[in-house]
């Protein structure tokens, strides 16, 4: 949320405060609702054009099956690009044809094969395997608070340091359920 800094927001007393609280209830309650008629015109007119859309999806899908049929039977009449990365025929706008894809590398599948594929591969071609280092957040936290001072002053050298918990403002507006 953007904050007003503007003199006409300066709040002096708890008075103050609770007067612009309810304000701003009134104002959320305000635009959940206008965010509420909004999504109702959208669903609308979604609704209004779903058939329709749903009968011209249809129809592309099934020019682009029998468009791709005969490409694929007549694959070796398609012109190279200019660019030599595939082969393609333009026509009132549009252009079917075949793109050479690069070589993909096959993975097994299921948690349980990758395991023990990348277990052979850690033990007998580690060259194969990504080593990542990261920061370790969960066992830096308690180094630093209860840690030795030789082992917070060494950390600190390197620029990690503890930064202490500190207040954040909030407003809420509680919902209506």
């Amino acid at each position: 949320m953007e904050k007003v800094e503007s003199p006409q927001w300066k709040v002096e007393s708890w008075e103050q405060a609770e007067r612009l609280m309810i304000e701003y209830a009134d104002a959320a309650a305000e635009r959940a609702i206008e965010q509420a008629d909004l999504d109702a015109e959208i669903a609308q007119a979604k609704a209004r054009y779903a058939k329709s859309l749903q009968t011209l999806d249809s129809q592309l899908s099934t020019v682009n099956c029998g468009l791709e049929a005969f490409a694929s039977a007549h694959k070796a009449e398609f012109k190279p690009a200019p660019d030599g990365n595939g082969r393609s025929y333009e026509h009132a706008g549009v252009t079917i044809g075949f793109r050479k894809l690069l070589d993909k590398v096959g993975l097994p599948r299921g948690e349980a094969k990758k395991q023990v594929t990348l277990e052979y591969l850690c033990q007998y071609r580690p060259e194969f395997v990504r080593r990542t280092p990261e920061f370790d957040l969960v066992a830096l936290l308690p180094a630093l608070k209860d840690g030795s001072p030789d082992v917070v002053k060494a950390l600190a050298e390197h620029d990690i340091t503890l930064k202490p918990c500190k207040d954040e403002f909030f407003l809420k507006v509680a919902s209506g359920k």
